[in-house]
């Protein structure tokens, strides 16, 4: 091993930074299953040591001789095949051990030889060659011990710095408040550092056995912010002690210092490409909203006493359905004795559907109204006459309706009482669908 180099003077300590607060610590994440340990291989026979050289006889310690050869390496053992990696997943039962290759006999041990006088050290034997792996056989005798080498001069130990002279200690006063901590001096050079020695070979390493799967890591909590730390005060110079008195109290603490600034923040990665769109699903039954209806075109008219239609009124109903609904119909006769039937027809084939009709017959009172019920479509609610022509009313037609497996238009439909007298159904009247 070389000299070691002189040891610079200790330079005075530099300055402490602010130590910021200690942050919240992160949750701990739950620990992943271990995951089984797989089989371990079968271990391979040991190859047979070399045979070693007779030990001389010990003489005077001198100069370290030249060290005798040294015997060839022994042949090593095949390495045993690595037992198969167990599936991960749950901890479960460690898996079975290999078998142990059976080991080989030890050779005798050869008679130690007297001791040689120790010299100087001599060159080292070349290393013979590494035979093939075969089973391990008897142990040679031990050859003989070449003598010790005298051992190299240690190297010079470096100067150690000049320690500073101690102040005079003065005595010690009761604990005031604690003062900042003053600036850290700077760190001195570091004296250079020594040659190290060589290092010797390495003896072969043993197969290792098969390692069972690790288990999934918990995912880690995350970290809480470090604050800021108040600065420390200056260390005063220690006085003589004297008796211990009473403690004094404590002193305020220091104001915590500044935060430091926050770091820049990274630029934005690139934003990837959109996703090709996805086909749009099929149209869902409609929602629980109500779904109205005004009607805006012209008055529909008839004089007849069979049923049509009533235009701009027409709410679309889906199959396999019930709805709720309610028809307000403004009308109007031409004559005083002559009234408006009302009905409604729909999609084909429904479970069923049920309503009823409240008409203005007469001026108020308890006979004002005219109410009806059908049970079917165009099953007719007859009003019987008017107060007064020219007049606008409102009727009313609401129900339940369940539809079947058909889809279509639930429609309000009117005829005139008596033939040839006209009934109109005016622009303003207003329907209404709901689902539960």
């Amino acid at each position: 091993m070389g000299s070691t180099g002189a040891q610079g003077a200790a330079g005075s300590q530099g300055v402490t930074g602010a130590k910021g607060a200690t942050g919240t610590k992160g949750a701990t994440g739950s620990q992943g299953a271990k995951g089984a340990t797989g089989s371990q291989g079968a271990t391979g026979a040991q190859g047979s040591a070399g045979a070693q050289g007779a030990t001389g006889a010990k003489g005077a310690t001198g100069a370290q001789g030249a060290a005798g050869a040294q015997g060839p390496a022994g042949a090593q053992g095949p390495v045993g095949p690595q037992g198969p990696t167990g599936a991960q997943g749950a901890q479960g039962a460690s898996g079975a051990k290999g078998t142990t290759g059976a080991q080989g006999a030890k050779g005798a041990t050869g008679a130690q030889g007297s001791v040689g006088a120790q010299g100087a050290t001599g060159a080292k034997g070349s290393t013979g060659a590494n035979g093939p792996t075969g089973a391990q056989g008897v142990k040679g005798a031990t050859g003989a011990k070449g003598a010790t080498g005298s051992q190299g001069a240690k190297g010079a130990t470096g100067s150690q710095g000049a320690t500073g002279a101690q102040g005079t200690a003065g005595a010690q006063g009761p604990a005031g408040a604690q003062g900042p901590v003053g600036p850290q001096g700077p760190t001195g050079a570091q004296g250079a550092t020594g040659q190290k020695g060589a290092t010797g070979s390495m003896g072969a390493t043993g197969s290792q056995g098969t390692t069972g799967v690790k288990g999934a890591t918990g995912s880690q909590g995350p970290a809480g912010a470090q604050g800021p730390a108040g600065a420390q005060g200056p260390v005063g110079a220690t006085g003589a002690k004297g008796a211990t008195g009473s403690q004094g109290p404590a002193g305020a603490k220091g104001a915590t210092g500044s935060q430091g600034a926050k770091g820049v923040t990274g630029a934005k990665g690139a934003t990837g490409s959109k996703g090709a769109t996805g086909a749009k699903g099929t149209t869902g039954a409609q929602g629980p909203g109500p779904t109205t209806v005004r009607k805006t075109n012209a008055d529909d008219t008839t004089t007849l006493t069979s049923l049509g239609s009533a235009t701009g009124l027409g709410l679309a109903v889906a199959a396999n359905t019930t709805y709720s609904f309610d028809y307000f119909i403004l009308f109007q006769s031409s004559a005083a004795a002559t009234g408006i039937g009302l009905a409604l027809t729909g999609p084909a084939s429904p479970n069923f559907v049920s309503y009823t009709a409240t008409i203005p017959i007469a001026a108020d009172g308890t006979a004002a109204m005219f109410s009806g019920w059908g049970t079917a479509y165009d099953d007719t609610v007859l009003g019987t006459a008017v107060q007064a022509t020219g007049t606008t009313y409102v009727a009313r037609i609401y129900g339940v309706i369940s539809t079947g497996a058909t889809s279509g238009t639930l429609t309000p439909r009117f005829r005139s009482e008596i033939n040839g007298n006209t009934v109109t159904v005016k622009a303003g009247s207003w329907g209404a669908l709901n689902t539960p």
